[in-house]
């Protein structure tokens, strides 16, 4: 199982953002980048290609490829099934929650995941990533998203969404760390997640 952010968006992709995580400031260009490595286009279609201010050494556009296009996740998803990769642990970003673009953004993503899941034959499972939570937040935001998620969408009803001994399995990111963040996994934190599962 893989880590699988979903989280990249690219100029005139649909999204309604532009460079989200791979850019610092307010433009994408030399010394505002985020990425450590350029992504491999070879093997993207044209309409997969988002052309940025960048240039190769032989002066030809450098593109970018955006998590919102349904095809490029499904195109990921094929490399998963090519390399032998079961499936992935989607990231569901808290602070996305709270922000209905980004909250709609992060449906159409979870949405082409499983839809990719189930025609690569891989499995996925949703990974809550608490960076950005305070106390309260958990209650307020996850648990009524996770509810909306099982059962207005049905994820776990889905045969690719990944099942441990028969309950679905809910990854979380964030916990243990110590700085100002206020939430816990003390049992009266999950319970209501636990008994709606």
């Amino acid at each position: 199982m893989c880590g699988y952010q979903g989280w990249f968006t690219a100029k005139g992709d649909g999204s309604g953002s532009d460079w989200t995580h791979y850019k610092a400031g307010k433009e994408l260009k030399p010394g505002s980048i985020t990425i450590d490595l350029w992504p491999d286009m070879s093997e993207m279609d044209k309409d997969e290609k988002y052309p940025t201010p960048f240039k190769h050494a032989d002066g030809s556009t450098a593109y970018l490829f955006s998590s919102y296009n349904g095809k490029t996740v499904d195109r990921h998803f094929g490399w998963m099934k090519d390399y032998k990769i079961n499936g992935v642990f989607l990231q569901r970003f808290g602070v996305n929650l709270k922000r209905p673009d980004l909250y709609k953004r992060r449906n159409v993503i979870t949405h082409h995941v499983q839809s990719a899941a189930n025609k690569h034959g891989r499995t996925w499972a949703m990974m809550y990533d608490l960076t950005g939570f305070k106390a309260g937040d958990i209650k307020k935001h996850l648990i009524p998203d996770w509810v909306a998620l099982k059962d207005k969408v049905k994820i776990t009803e889905d045969p690719s969404y990944l099942h441990h001994k028969g309950k679905p399995v809910i990854s979380v990111w964030g916990i243990g760390f110590d700085d100002d963040r206020k939430y816990s996994l003390k049992p009266k934190s999950y319970d209501f997640i636990s008994q709606r599962s």
